[in-house]
């Protein structure tokens, strides 16, 4: 009897791409001398950090059902707020999301060094990221957070007619064009105080290096973490992979492209939910440090799924109450000088896809930030590993290992 549950989490680096703005779009604010950038390596260790503590709150609230998210764009969506962010508001987003004691401008910085290095694809993989900002029209904005935040992030930077019915459909336009349709909409509506929405998609695709014969596909029997049998479809694969077993599970690598980004499927040998309180960033490079090329079978679902979920609770959880809290929250960044306007986050929504089959992987995920005004090595010589119970699988871009998308397959969808 096959039994099985995915655990997604998509490790990626410094591998998306955005598009380019104009020249004009990234001059620093008139007198502001340029930040010295957080370096890369500390952006995507601390974008790990908060993707892998994150995907354990969503994974506690329902630990039989699927997750799948995308850290680094929740993560990029909640930095351009945090950028417009004071005192204890500001303090608390830099501690959810592992930034404490960096300035807002020298991440925004290294964000932009980032971005910029960040190419569009290898052969057959693409990897792409960009980012918005769609602000109310006649709402007195700091200009210089407006400018900050369309530079750093490579942004674009448009303002709405909030009021009007083709708002909504514009921003949601935006997000089906960034992820190549797989995200249809990410708000459904704005409300009369809401003030700014800021956005991000990342759209990933990427084909296997070596392929899944489609002709090994068959049904099989998969049970899921609630112990219900279900039967899909299972891929096959015979050959050499890098692969590490012990800690209580197998971990294989399935590369894409090139192999610079590669899927991580972790096995646990028991059944049941995957142990995610064991997932932290340091673990998981540790443990793909310790693989070894070897002989053997991958046998994988195919499955496509799509995920939504409204991300206040479980920001709140990780400490980041006060920015959703009207009576503290403190975005005076955000506000021209004497404009006398307070704002809070009133809603951060995520929304993801993935799909994989015998020829890769195809993931995508919008995430949407709406601002509103207050009134151990193997010994086996041959290993076969049959995901036929819970596994844990992870795509990622071995250059950096900088966390893309984070998620739970508890049941074939």
């Amino acid at each position: 009897m096959y039994r099985a549950i995915v655990l997604a989490v998509i490790l990626l680096t410094a591998g998306c791409a955005a598009s380019p703005r104009p020249v004009a779009d990234q001059a620093e604010p008139d007198n502001e001398p340029p930040a010295e950038p957080v370096p890369a390596e500390l952006l995507v260790e601390a974008g790990n950090r908060f993707g892998i503590r994150l995907f354990g709150e969503l994974y506690a609230e329902a630990p039989e059902k699927n997750v799948f998210i995308s850290p680094p764009s929740i993560a990029l969506a909640l930095a351009m707020a945090w950028n417009g962010a004071r005192g204890e508001t500001r303090e608390a987003m830099a501690a959810a999301l592992d930034l404490a004691g960096l300035e807002p401008a020298g991440v925004g910085a290294g964000h932009a060094v980032l971005l910029a290095a960040m190419p569009t694809g290898e052969g057959d993989v693409t990897l792409e990221i960009a980012n918005s900002l769609w602000s109310r029209r006649g709402f007195p904005f700091a200009e210089r957070y407006l400018k900050t935040v369309a530079g750093q992030y490579d942004a674009r930077l448009a303002e709405l007619d909030f009021g009007s019915p083709e708002a909504v459909e514009t921003i949601n336009r935006w997000v089906r064009d960034r992820t190549r349709g797989r995200i249809e909409d990410i708000i459904s509506r704005l409300n009369p105080d809401d003030v700014l929405v800021l956005l991000n998609a990342v759209y990933f695709k990427g084909a296997w290096t070596d392929a899944f014969e489609p002709g090994l596909t068959a049904e099989r029997e998969f049970t899921g973490a609630a112990g219900k049998v279900q039967r899909g479809m299972m891929m096959a694969r015979d050959g050499d992979f890098r692969y590490r077993a012990g800690d209580g599970f197998q971990m294989a690598r399935l590369p894409y492209g090139e192999g610079d980004i590669a899927m991580y499927l972790l096995l646990p040998e028991q059944s049941g939910a995957p142990a995610a309180d064991r997932l932290t960033a340091e673990e998981i490079t540790r443990w793909a440090g310790e693989m070894r090329t070897m002989k053997g079978e991958v046998v994988l679902p195919r499955f496509k799924l799509e995920y939504a979920r409204r991300l206040n609770d479980p920001l709140k959880r990780l400490g980041m109450d006060a920015a959703f809290d009207p009576a503290r929250a403190d975005f005076g960044g955000m506000v021209a000088p004497d404009a006398g306007f307070s704002l809070f986050i009133s809603e951060v929504m995520h929304k993801s896809f993935v799909e994989v089959n015998e020829e890769g992987t195809e993931a995508a995920a919008a995430t949407s930030v709406t601002v509103t005004l207050t009134s151990m090595p193997p010994r086996e010589e041959r290993f076969r590993m049959v995901c036929d119970r819970p596994f844990i699988y992870l795509i990622r871009d071995d250059r950096t290992g900088a966390l893309l998308f984070l998620g739970v397959l508890n049941e074939l969808p």
